[in-house]
């Protein structure tokens, strides 16, 4: 099977397989570790559920998602593969904001 990224990208069995799946995984976490840890500290201590939530949905749509429309519009990459890449990061932070505004 393939996974949908490899159809727009250059990503083959074999790249994905050099590189390792714990490699990939691992270092994924740290930086989501880092990124969540950041999110944290932009809430401020014990911040309302509504506030962290629509704060990770904002972040994600209005930073993160614009940033890779940018990028995607002078790559031409295609616009499918903005949705996989850019739904993925907005679902992201919207699970963070509920997270942390759940945990505070």
């Amino acid at each position: 099977d393939t996974l949908a990224t490899q159809t727009y990208t250059l990503a083959t069995d074999e790249r994905l397989a050099a590189r390792g799946a714990g490699m990939v995984f691992g270092v994924s976490f740290v930086l989501t570790v880092i990124t969540s840890f950041v999110f944290a500290m932009f809430l401020g201590p014990k911040p309302a559920f509504g506030l962290a939530f629509f704060a990770g949905l904002s972040a994600g749509v209005a930073w993160v998602a614009t940033s890779f429309g940018i990028n995607y519009l002078f790559e031409s990459k295609s616009l499918k593969l903005f949705g996989i890449n850019a739904g993925y990061h907005v679902a992201q932070f919207t699970a963070m904001g509920a997270i942390l505004g759940l945990w505070h």
